[in-house]
């Protein structure tokens, strides 16, 4: 973590790679690029800033636990149910769409924390869903895609897998029940 102190207004500041906490109450901060301007005394503030272009393009929230950290690769799945509605009067194959079955297989490398994170929940299986977000960012234009399923995830196969001589790995698919809550912005 990366320790700055405004001193103009006197007030300190902590900064990690994704945010801004003012950790002493007492001043408005404004953020713009690489930049933070103090522009008005008496309002607490936490920012959470864009990633860097190094950062991540997209986060995942493990029932309110960001996991992002433990994840190497991301695939959000919508297969669509449809059905096969040719009759004799067709002239051709037709088809009708219903609803989107969700899923999220993720894969990364094996940590204590994420095993601690998320394998009870393996071992254990679930009664009641967890809530389960993802967020894909788009670099070039700043824009944010959120998707949401309010205690809709479930673990469906979960496995850690390594060689003794390589890291270990893990695989995680969430199956999602019913469908997101989707917000751009």
């Amino acid at each position: 973590m990366t320790e700055a102190r405004i001193t103009q207004a006197g007030v300190y500041v902590e900064t990690s790679a994704n945010q801004i906490d003012v950790t002493q109450a007492g001043v408005y901060v404004e953020t713009s690029a690489n930049q933070i301007d103090v522009t008005q005394a008496g309002v607490y503030v936490e920012i959470l800033l864009p990633p860097t272009e190094a950062g991540p393009g997209v986060w995942v929230i493990y029932d309110g636990i960001d996991i992002t950290e433990y994840v190497h690769s991301v695939k959000l799945e919508a297969s669509i149910n449809q059905w096969d509605a040719t009759d004799f009067a067709s002239t051709g194959t037709e088809f009708g769409s219903g609803l989107a079955k969700w899923k999220l297989p993720l894969t990364g490398q094996w940590e204590p924390d994420w095993d601690d994170t998320i394998m009870p929940d393996a071992v254990t299986p679930l009664t009641t869903p967890k809530t389960v977000t993802v967020y894909f960012w788009h670099r070039p234009t700043a824009k944010r895609v959120e998707y949401t399923w309010h205690n809709g995830g479930v673990i469906k196969e979960a496995g850690i897998n390594g060689a003794i001589d390589s890291a270990i790995g893990w695989g995680l698919e969430l199956v999602l029940a019913g469908a997101p809550n989707r917000t751009a912005d």
